[in-house]
């Protein structure tokens, strides 16, 4: 039988900026159908401003983004001889991708209608994400290129509606070869009342409707489907028998490691772009060194050191040889996806190992799991009043419950974590943050192998994994908050060992927020509290009806009293918390505001004192709850419930014993002002979100020491950017940081291992210290820099990164940017596009605009990239955990300025000019503006100097570095 899909159309709107209030729509495209046939398809320019109450300046980016210049909308026609057409849809479904988008400029238009004449709008966004569970990504763009629609998004109105038809069409076929799962997605948008939706309706046609509407847009969705298939990011290699017979013995020793290194030829027929390098072989065979004599390392492997492979090789022939495991700790998802679809399956072919003999497996750290057990006892209890509840709620739900239903039918690598949850869907939907807070995995809560759904589980499937794994790859959070269940392996390496105090600083410090508290206090005041509790008492109760009821009722008062005591003092305690911060000179309503929470502040002045006063009582009101508690966790975990509604019921029941043990232990870590605890103790308040307080450790170095290093056996922090080149400069910051100062000299080399740079940074690079452009906050900052740069990128026909520590800065430049050279020389830019990075590189000639983060990890060789603009030296974060670090360093280890501040900002500034030189024929120049190196002393930039080589930094003005430049770069 035939689905009627009715009257409905697709539409997309390019506008002069996101403001329905303030700016134009320029663009309008649709298509139009009856059911399954397309009747109509329409696109339109519109002249610009749309209406005399709109603004007039019509972005030199949006021209960019949609190639829509300003002469064509000049010759456009009028919104009013537009609008009609758009009008025409009015008893039409409107169907858009983020919906709220195309609402906001037409909802004024269509307002006046009424019933069936004013149109619905429909949005696929969240559908799609039903749909390709997992997907991190759900712009329009994203699915165009998963299904090689075309290359990247067209912005504009009928190839963006034609497109979404595509994308419709083939997320429908996706599910016709997941029958299980798209009967499972139906049957709950029918259990939700939504079976007689746009898109229940959608997801219900026949392979035949798709055929039928995908010959209408000439889409071969079979083609398609293909490309799908073959460049999904789990379809690509990380296992799997090894492409050739092994070439090399595996064992594990010095001479083997030097022997496979030092055979380029042989190397070079399973990795062509191999080429041997003695600083390669040097670090390999000091990590070999290290897990031998089990003592830990610090070694810098600078930028085409080959240190991945330099690294692993040695790890595999450990764990191969000595039956150890060996953790492999990144800084960022990229790096972990290299690893495993890159770098491990390369050595897998080198060394001929497949997977019964080598396992890799990539962990997810214990915070980041979905716990089913849970959410199964809470859909239940919601069962029901489901279809009552808002679209909001119900799709939050439908969400999670495909979440698990896709986890059981997937390899452990595919399954849904907290991180795959998109943004984008929780920002739509706050329903969904509330839901993950509910069915996060807790590692103290969790029922381990007795729970029935063991089986599926993200968490304990990722724990067996890594139990049967030589090699595990994850991120520095997994180091600090390894999972239960399965012992930290005692040989870790960790890469990008840079950025180890920041993760070790979010790791252990702890926080808790107003809104937490008061999520608390409703807890407190719903079965989500003590009903679990109940549940377990009454299933024990052994008979004795008459004493369980007296325990539950004397639980209940106790919640009650608690939560009304929680309210008591919450509520003044946000307000004054507010008028405590307004008074000071500083204070932003926008952005966070810090204070230090100790001193005379809080004795003395009134607010400060009452603050106190109230933080204090919330401890203790906390306090005698949890002695109430304490009892009942204690004698369920001594026997633990043996069916699944016990088990669920005792996991709720320990997460929400343990969310309060979590708010009592930061507020009593807060008021804790015992110098000999080493911590700082922070008061933050933002008007949108209410106060929270913070404890972070102050000697992170310590707590790495005794948290990582001591109970390992060897641990090797390695980076490409610890020092200067040789070492000597800036090592005593990262070597506290890591924990390394604090060894003994039987557990570590007596100092770190600082490999020779790969390439020559003396004659192949050219680096410019500018301090005579005006200060950064000016308004002319991005004109007058730009003023310069224009003119050397012209001459270099593009080459060129420029990197911006501000959003405002940023967009001025872009505006200034298109508009001298948009035509001209290419344009880059972040934030239009998936594959902006790799459209520049392939250009060969271009300029590549983003803010300065984006600058990380970027690898273009060649004169694709000579030339780097920064628009000041890095910053170190100034909160006050970093004051007190700055003090504390001082106090224990020498002079905080220059091996901790200066240090700090000469490492970040490395990173950023690691970008320049990525082979050995590379050359390259960057220019680093900042007036504030005219304030500096002579000895800080001296110092700042040595932190910087091997590259060679030279003062200059703006106008003769720019120069100067440009006759480098030429002449090379």
């Amino acid at each position: 039988m035939s689905i009627d899909l009715g009257h409905w159309a697709l539409i997309d709107l390019e506008t002069s900026g996101l403001d329905a209030n303030y700016d134009s729509i320029i663009d309008v495209g649709f298509l139009q159908f009856e059911g399954t046939k397309l009747t109509r398809s329409y696109q339109s320019l519109v002249r610009f401003p749309m209406a005399p109450d709109r603004h007039s300046n019509y972005s030199h980016y949006i021209q960019k983004l949609t190639g829509i210049s300003p002469e064509m909308l000049r010759r456009a026609p009028l919104w009013s001889h537009v609008r009609p057409e758009v009008e025409s849809l009015a008893a039409c479904k409107l169907l858009a991708h983020n919906a709220a988008f195309e609402e906001s400029f037409l909802d004024s238009y269509f307002k006046a209608l009424e019933g069936p004449d004013r149109p619905e709008f429909l949005d696929s966004l969240p559908y799609l994400a039903l749909v390709f569970m997992g997907k991190g990504s759900l712009s329009l763009e994203s699915f165009i290129l998963d299904f090689g629609l075309r290359e990247k998004e067209s912005h504009r109105g009928l190839d963006d509606s034609i497109d979404l038809l595509k994308v419709m069409l083939m997320a429908a076929y996706h599910l016709q070869q997941r029958p299980i799962y798209r009967q499972a997605m139906l049957t709950e948008l029918l259990r939700a009342g939504l079976g007689d939706e746009f898109f229940a309706k959608w997801f219900s046609l026949t392979m035949a409707d798709l055929e039928e509407m995908a010959r209408q847009v000439e889409l071969n969705m079979e083609t398609a489907y293909d490309y799908y298939l073959a460049h999904k990011p789990d379809s690509l290699e990380t296992s799997g028998p090894s492409a050739q017979a092994p070439r090399y013995p595996v064992t594990f020793s010095g001479e083997n490691i030097k022997k496979i290194l030092q055979d380029e030829a042989q190397v070079q027929m399973t990795l062509p772009n191999y080429h041997y390098r003695p600083s390669q072989e040097e670090l390999a065979v000091r990590v070999g060194q290290s897990f031998k004599n089990k003592v830990h390392a610090l070694i810098q492997a600078p930028t085409g050191t080959g240190k991945t492979m330099g690294y692993l090789l040695p790890s595999i022939l450990f764990c191969l040889n000595e039956g150890e495991k060996v953790l492999v700790a990144t800084g960022t998802k990229a790096l972990q996806h290299q690893a495993m679809h890159k770098d491990i399956p390369e050595m897998r072919q080198l060394l001929g190992l497949g997977d019964d003999k080598l396992k890799v497996t990539q962990v997810i750290g214990s915070n980041n799991h979905l716990c089913e057990l849970l959410f199964r006892q809470e859909e239940e209890q919601d069962s029901l009043l489901f279809r009552s509840r808002s679209f909001e709620e119900k799709y939050a739900q439908i969400f999670f419950n495909l979440i698990f239903l896709h986890n059981v039918d997937c390899k452990y690598g595919e399954k849904v974590v907290r991180g795959d949850l998109p943004y984008v869907l929780k920002k739509h939907f706050p329903k969904i943050n509330e839901w993950e807070e509910k069915v996060a995995v807790d590692f103290r809560t969790c029922t381990g192998q007795r729970c029935s759904f063991k089986g599926s589980c993200s968490y304990l499937t990722g724990l067996m994994e890594a139990r049967d794994s030589h090699v595990i790859v994850g991120n520095h959070a997994l180091m600090f908050t390894w999972p239960k269940g399965v012992p930290r392996p005692l040989y870790v390496i960790v890469d990008e060992a840079h950025k180890i105090e920041g993760e070790a600083t979010r790791a252990y410090s702890l926080e808790v927020s107003e809104t937490q508290l008061q999520g608390l206090e409703k807890m407190l005041n719903s079965s989500q509290g003590l009903g679990p509790l109940f549940y377990l008492l009454g299933s024990m109760a052994d008979g004795d009806s008459e004493s369980n009821a007296a325990t539950v009722g004397k639980l209940r008062t106790a919640a009650s009293d608690t939560a009304r005591m929680l309210i008591d003092h919450l509520a003044p305690l946000s307000e004054m918390v507010g008028l405590f911060f307004n008074k000071m000179p500083r204070y932003t309503p926008e952005y966070w505001n810090e204070q230090a929470f100790e001193g005379k502040i809080f004795e003395a002045d009134p607010l400060g004192k009452s603050i106190k006063f109230h933080l204090e009582s919330l401890k203790n009101i906390l306090h005698h709850f949890l002695m109430e508690l304490t009892p009942y966790i204690t004698r369920f975990r001594e026997a633990l419930p043996g069916s699944d509604q016990g088990l669920s019921a005792f996991a709720k029941f320990e997460t929400f014993y343990s969310t309060i043990l979590d708010a009592h232990h930061t507020l009593e870590e807060s008021l804790d002002l015992s110098p000999e605890k080493n911590v700082c103790r922070s008061l933050w308040y933002v008007e949108r979100e209410g106060f929270k307080l913070g404890v972070s450790p102050v000697d992170v170095g310590k707590l790495i020491h005794e948290q990582l290093l001591e109970p390992a056996h060897s641990v090797v922090f390695t980076s490409a950017t610890l020092a200067n080149e040789k070492g000597d400069q800036g090592p005593q910051g990262i070597e506290w940081a890591t924990g390394y100062t604090y060894l003994g000299p039987a557990k570590r080399f007596k100092g770190g291992l600082y490999l020779p740079p790969v390439f020559n940074y003396t004659d192949n690079t050219k680096i410019f210290f500018c301090d005579d452009l005006v200060d950064i906050h000016h308004d002319q900052f991005a004109q007058k820099a730009m003023d310069f740069i224009i003119p050397l990128v012209r001459e270099l026909t593009g080459g060129s990164l420029l990197l911006f520590s501000s959003r405002k800065r940023f967009e001025a430049a872009r505006e200034i940017l298109l508009e001298q050279l948009e035509g001209e020389i290419p344009i880059f830019i972040q934030g239009m596009g998936n594959s902006v990075v790799q459209d520049f590189k392939n250009a060969g000639r271009g300029v590549l605009l983003g803010m300065e983060t984006f600058g990380e990890g970027i690898d273009v060789p060649g004169k694709a990239l000579q030339f780097l603009f920064v628009d000041k030296i890095p910053d170190l974060r100034m909160d006050l955990v970093t004051d007190k670090r700055r003090k504390f360093f001082d106090r224990q280890f020498g002079n905080e300025f220059s091996d901790y501040y200066l240090a700090h900002r000469a490492r970040s500034l490395h990173q950023k000019l690691g970008r320049l030189l990525r082979s050995k024929n590379d050359i390259g120049s960057a220019l680093i503006v900042d007036s504030r190196i005219k304030g500096w002393k002579p000895a800080t930039t001296e110092k700042m100097f040595k932190l910087m080589s091997p590259y060679k930094i030279e003062r200059r003005s703006f106008k003769v570095a720019c120069e100067e430049i440009q006759t480098f770069l030429r002449q090379s």
